[in-house]
Order: structure tokens, then sequence, then C-alpha cells
């Protein structure tokens, strides 16, 4: 069976690529659209958690700051520096997810079981 790591370390490798991007090209609008939809689709897999929900909102937000910051010096290179680390604080959350009700339908199972 397909395991739940996998699905979210694929979506978490698009993501990788999208927040490269935005530090290249801050003022991609349509990088944070792409953004919201991966987050999404991990928190579909994963079971309801405030922690993952938490960080999933802080990475959006700090990559909507960069997106909305003109890239003039230090204030660009701090919310890109933000960016990073609230991806690393979600990356974190997500290795205790459990699948969701949805993920188990799909067939993604935990690798180990709590």
């Amino acid at each position: 069976m397909p395991l739940l790591t996998e699905a979210v370390q694929e979506a978490m490798s698009t993501i990788e690529g999208i927040l490269s991007r935005l530090e290249r090209t801050p003022d991609s609008e349509a990088g944070l659209g792409d953004l919201r939809s991966q987050i999404l689709s991990i928190l579909w897999l994963v079971e309801r958690d405030p922690g993952i929900e938490a960080a999933a909102d802080d990475l959006f937000n700090a990559a909507a700051a960069v997106v909305r910051v003109v890239d003039d010096g230090d204030s660009g290179i701090r919310h890109k520096r933000i960016m990073n680390e609230a991806n690393l604080r979600f990356r974190e959350r997500l290795r205790t997810a459990m699948p969701s009700q949805q993920a188990l339908k799909l067939g993604l199972t935990a690798a180990t079981a709590r």
C-alpha cells in the first residue's frame, strides 16, 4: 500500500519549488495560488491537527508577505528567511501526521501506528 509520507513528500517537493520561485520572483501571485493548492492537498490527506493547520497558515502567510514586500534589502531578506523557517516548521509538524479518512479511502497508510 502507498504510504501517506510518500504522498506528503511529493507535495512538499512541489512546495519547495514554489517557494524557491517566490524567492527569485517575489511578485508572483500565481505562485501563491499554487502554494495554497499544495497546502490544501496536504491538509486533505492528513488527519486534522491544530498544530499542522497553524503551521500551514504560517507558511502561507509568510509566503504572502514575501510577495507583498518589495525586495529592497533587509526587509525582503527577512521575509524570505521567515518564509523558509515557516516551511521547516510545517515539515516538522507533518512528521507526526496520520492519514485522514479521505487518504485511507485512497489506500494511503501511515508508516507506523501511533
